[in-house]
């Protein structure tokens, strides 16, 4: 077949080239529409139960991911000039277009008593009820004035540990985006200059602005990978170019190659819009590995054209052979490569899916582009003159494959003895390794945007949204004084004892300040009142759903007064401590709203009274998304196993080569994991992510060599010893210029300020190098000693896929 192929891309030279041309024009014209992503990433699949209930909480209590906070902590906020500027920044925020609320010093309200209007039918009437009052009502004049109001408002309880704390001078300002703005392009330009705005305020009274929440980290996020998408692409080109240039000496050879890959990259980008997807921090590692793969494309197809012309002289008959001898080895190490990227669709995971989908096409668009481009490409030019061949003769390579041919002919005990003992002190490695994710764990702890999380953790516990749905499954069943005392308890003495969490805020606590609120703003009295009390507060609660009063009631209980929701924020625990912290609360909250005291005894109390606890927001489906990220990641890479253990058994009907095939890719992988457990880099999505891409890409090492050993046997009489030796001065070279282009091109995601970006370059980096070790000292070793390669030609089976006789 591949011999049919050639024939076919060399006689139509001219037409598949305009071809080409024609759809890679289209594909960068499609590539202009790609657009980055501006949606909460989505891990879970749309049928899980935790999953769907976060929706409906979204649905009846709002979105709990919408708020930007900005921190300070400056003894500038006591002073006149700076409370006024503070102030007057709040105000001009809150009536920017996109903005749906702001709470901070200067609109922070308290609770008096005013009028409603009231319609029942065709009547109306007018009712006492609470309605919110700004403290601040003017800028203040002077120090006395000021000193005054911020007593005043450090009196209302209801604030503290939320904009204020009371052990210093910090204060927040939370900022609440519309949807609108959260999921459109605007985001990024919008959030500068809302930062551009503050930072000047806060610069002209030496103040130093910090800011979180979710809109600010995704936004930051964003932008890095437009930013490190653009970067990375040139850099990644650039590298593999000199190191093109310094293995070829050609420029033309450079200029083409680089044709090919620029191809790619369009192709990349092009299939991405034509699938209707958007760039994500996956997707946006793409395009650099689109390179480093079109390159070792090259390199493959390259060298075996200037070692076919070198021995006969003959061009075109050389291009033919590169087609039908390196094509089928190229295709393989391709489809494997896009193996490793598209058992991502088996992960359930949206983000994943569609990388997954996009870079399998990719790998394989980049592989057709290859094996047309070249081939025809340089049908046109001249033939090769001798210095474009003399990367073939470097006395370096040619002395390296001549040692490693005489370690694994001479020295197979020692490569099995020191194989052995790094596997196990890598198994052991690996032992150690500890699976757990951290919602910013993909920026380094030097990162600004890390230090003011920790900011915020210091002064409020955190930022991070952590809900919890307290349902008691009938119309009304909130209002039950016994209810509202039991939330009560639970948030003072359940949730007030962990350090990790923030001070809560739930329809309890609002009727804790309205208690305060009817006794003169006293601060003693922001505690739950008796039944008499708690029967007058929520008679004066407000009933109008279009009122501002109303909408922070309706924030914190569903339309029918069954469901309430307590809102707290979380530090950055990771998912391991999360997990514990769910299944005390829930163990806690169980026991406080569904057991009664009787006597000395807590018994439960009736199924009919039983009120449902539930755990959700964005914390909690964080840790459900990390949870389903590793076992479907991990589920993935040992379907790639499966299925690329099937791709080797086309080249080889035999169990036996099979095993021989794979234990040369397992070992890197092994390594890997080890090095993780010494140096202490956790298992999480990130990590778990290189395995995959590692593998598919190092079993290309196997592949091409497996191939032309194959070859050799048929010319040498199944002479196992005669096959390893020249399949290995053959591919050998071929290998180590592939593995050096594959090296620099995933270590240059070192620089990236993504751990996960980070991890990914080093680890595969060091997977690939060790696999290039593996492929040329343990997989010759193997079959050396194990090959059954006369048995085989003895047997009636034949493999189902045939590669061309090398010996014409």
């Amino acid at each position: 077949m591949w011999e049919k192929i050639s024939v076919f891309v060399l006689r139509n030279r001219l037409l598949l080239i305009i071809s080409l041309a024609l759809l890679t024009a289209f594909m960068v014209y499609q590539a202009t529409f790609a657009q980055l992503t501006y949606d909460n990433p989505k891990f879970i699949p749309d049928n899980d139960e935790e999953y769907k209930a976060y929706q409906t909480f979204k649905k009846t209590f709002g979105d709990d991911g919408s708020v930007l906070v900005i921190g300070i902590e400056t003894d500038q906020i006591t002073k006149p000039a700076f409370f006024n500027a503070w102030c007057d920044l709040s105000d001009r925020i809150e009536k920017k277009e996109g903005i749906q609320q702001v709470l901070s010093l200067a609109n922070i309200p308290k609770l008096a008593i005013g009028y409603e209007t009231n319609y029942i039918e065709n009547d109306s009437f007018i009712r006492e009820v609470f309605v919110q009052k700004q403290v601040i009502q003017e800028s203040v004049q002077s120090q006395a004035e000021l000193d005054s109001l911020m007593t005043e408002i450090k009196n209302l309880r209801f604030y503290e540990g939320i904009i204020f704390n009371d052990s210093g001078n910090f204060t927040l300002m939370a900022i609440t985006l519309k949807k609108s703005i959260l999921d459109s392009k605007r985001r990024i330009s919008f959030v500068n200059e809302l930062v551009d705005d503050v930072d000047q305020v806060c610069r002209e009274h030496d103040v130093q602005a910090h800011y979180s929440g979710l809109p600010y980290i995704r936004t930051k996020f964003s932008k890095r990978v437009e930013t490190e998408l653009r970067e990375f692409t040139v850099l990644s080109m650039l590298i593999t170019a000199l190191i093109l240039l310094f293995f070829f000496r050609s420029l033309y050879i450079l200029i083409f190659a680089m044709i090919v890959v620029m191809s790619g990259v369009f192709w990349s980008m092009g299939i991405l819009v034509l699938l209707g997807f958007k760039i994500t921090m996956f997707i946006g590692l793409l395009p650099p590995l689109i390179v480093v793969i079109g390159i070792a494309n090259c390199i493959y197809l390259i060298n075996k054209y200037h070692d076919e012309y070198r021995a006969h002289r003959n061009k075109i008959k050389a291009l033919s052979r590169v087609i039908s001898r390196v094509g089928i080895a190229v295709f393989f190490t391709n489809l494997t490569t896009a193996i490793g990227f598209g058992v991502f669709i088996l992960t359930g995971s949206t983000v994943l899916q569609e990388f997954g989908l996009t870079a399998f096409l990719s790998v394989m668009a980049v592989f057709m582009i290859s094996i047309i481009l070249i081939p025809i490409i340089f049908s046109y030019l001249p033939e090769p003159p001798e210095r474009h061949t003399k990367h073939l003769d470097r006395k370096f390579l040619q002395k390296l494959i001549e040692k490693l041919s005489h370690i694994v002919t001479n020295k197979r005990r020692t490569v099995y003895i020191v194989t052995g003992v790094v596997v196990v002190a890598m198994i052991i490695g690996m032992s150690l390794v500890n699976a757990v994710g951290f919602m910013v764990d993909d920026i380094s702890k030097s990162d600004q945007i890390y230090k003011d999380l920790k900011f915020f953790e210091r002064n409020v516990k955190g930022v991070l949204p952590f809900e919890i749905v307290v349902d008691t499954k009938r119309p009304g069943g909130i209002q039950d004084p016994s209810i509202l005392r039991r939330m009560n308890t639970f948030e003072k003495d359940v949730l007030g004892r962990y350090s990790e969490l923030s001070r809560s805020i739930s329809i309890a606590q609002v009727i804790n300040f309205a208690r305060q609120e009817m006794h003169d703003g006293n601060p003693l009295f922001y505690r739950t009142p008796g039944n008499m009390e708690l029967s007058q507060i929520m008679n004066l609660m407000p009933s109008s759903g279009d009122s501002k009063n109303s909408k922070m009631i309706r924030s914190m209980i569903d339309s029918v007064n069954s469901k309430a929701r307590i809102s707290v924020q979380m530090a950055d625990i990771g998912t391991k401590k999360t997990k514990v912290l769910k299944q005390e609360i829930l163990a806690a909250a169980d026991s406080v709203f569904n057991y009664r005291r009787n006597g000395d005894e807590l018994v439960p109390v009736d199924s009919s009274e039983r009120i449902d606890i539930r755990l959700t927001g964005t914390s909690v489906i964080f840790v459900k998304g990390n949870d389903y990220l590793n076992r479907n990641l991990l589920i993935s890479l040992i379907v790639a196993f499966v299925v690329i253990g099937l791709i080797m058994a086309t080249i080889f009907i035999s169990f036996r080569m099979i095993v021989i095939s794979l234990i040369p890719n397992i070992i890197p992988l092994l390594i890997s994991a080890g090095c993780m457990g010494y140096f202490g880099v956790a298992l999480k999505p990130s990590t778990v992510l290189v395995f995959s891409v590692a593998f598919g890409i190092a079993v290309d090492f196997t592949i091409h060599f497996l191939s032309k050993y194959r070859m050799e046997l048929r010319k040498n009489r199944f002479n196992i010893q005669k096959a390893v030796a020249k399949a290995l001065n053959e591919t050998g070279v071929s290998m180590i210029y592939t593995s050096i282009i594959l090296f620099f091109g995933f270590i240059i995601f070192a620089g990236s300020s993504f751990g996960g970006t980070i991890a990914l370059g080093v680890f595969t980096s060091l997977t690939l190098v060790v696999a290039l070790l593996s492929n040329l000292i343990v997989l010759p070793s193997l079959l050396l000693s194990y090959d059954q390669a006369k048995e085989r030609a003895k047997s009636k089976r034949s493999p189902l896929i045939e590669y061309p006789d090398d010996a014409s």
